[in-house]
């Protein structure tokens, strides 16, 4: 499987650009502050699939006093976000779950990245 160069570029270019947008725990993540996503919700994002924010109540919620929204791909067809980013991103199954681990570091992100994109993908220095 050949990675998509282009949509890695557009991914890593934007967190790296916007680092208040980017957390690796979540795909999602909307708050009164703003969005974040992991590089697996970016891929997501940045690409034509429908993603649905719905308001959490106070039940729902994981944290006292910050409601945000849940974010859930627009139709069951789409499937999972991290099915849905390692087909866009061109990713086989192993790179994926390295490159999605939500306790990996942009470090470590920007490493990866450079390696399966054969340079081709380059942090900015």
């Amino acid at each position: 499987m050949e990675p998509n160069i282009p949509l890695l570029r557009k991914v890593m270019e934007h967190i790296t650009a916007h680092p208040e947008e980017y957390d690796q725990r979540e795909y999602a993540v909307r708050t009164e502050c703003g969005t974040t996503h992991c590089i697996a919700g970016w891929a997501v994002a940045l690409s034509d699939v429908s993603i649905v924010y719905r308001r959490l109540g106070i039940w729902d919620n994981r944290t006292a006093g910050d409601y945000g929204w849940n974010a859930e791909l627009g139709s069951p067809a789409e499937g999972t976000w991290r099915r849905q980013a390692r087909d866009l991103l061109g990713l086989d199954a192993l790179d994926a779950r390295y490159l999605f681990h939500e306790g990996r570091t942009l470090d470590e992100v920007w490493r990866f990245v450079e390696e399966i994109s054969d340079g081709e993908v380059r942090r900015p220095t």
